[in-house]
């Protein structure tokens, strides 16, 4: 744990020299600048209040600077739109049990280069869908079961028909629980 990036006293914890890192991998392993670093807000809070940040910011935009989205993107060489920061959550209780949120990303940080798509493409992967039940890559069926419960239930089940695939694991680098 001492290069985790919560880490403030460890002299192993830097997430900007991990980012820069990370993004040099990518750009060498794939050929092409990454165009995706994506991250939970609270793992940018913890990156906006690390000392090393601190300190990097500071000298050069001045005291009291904080890191934004523009700062990290123009110390790691990328375009400021490629950098997601998320607070997306879902609840992962069970029915009718005390709410659970979680993050879909949490802790982990994906640094990546991506394409829409091509034969040849150099991209991260692919969301695979077949789209012979209309334009939503899903399916809901809706129906009654007497046969259920006291006086019977509607059951509603949905299928996806969606895969995603990583067609190219060069072109990205994860952190995993930074």
């Amino acid at each position: 744990a001492a290069d985790r990036w919560d880490n403030y006293s460890s002299v192993s914890s830097d997430p900007i020299n991990d980012l820069l890192q990370a993004c040099t991998l990518v750009r060498h392993q794939s050929g092409k600048n990454v165009n995706r670093i994506a991250m939970e807000e609270w793992t940018f809070n913890k990156i906006q209040g690390h000392p090393n940040t601190l300190a990097r910011v500071q000298l050069t935009g001045g005291a009291g600077s904080i890191l934004t989205p523009a700062i990290l993107a123009g110390i790691l060489r990328v375009e400021e739109s490629s950098i997601l920061i998320t607070s997306q959550s879902y609840n992962s209780a069970v029915m009718s049990a005390t709410i659970a949120r979680k993050s879909f990303l949490g802790s982990d940080v994906v640094v990546a280069y991506c394409e829409d798509g091509g034969l040849y493409d150099f991209g991260l992967g692919h969301e695979f869908a077949f789209s012979g039940y209309g334009s939503e890559p899903a399916v809901v069926v809706k129906y009654r079961d007497e046969k259920r419960g006291v006086l019977g239930s509607n059951i509603i089940r949905v299928g996806s028909i969606v895969d995603f695939k990583v067609t190219n694991a060069s072109a990205a680098y994860l952190f995993v629980g930074a």
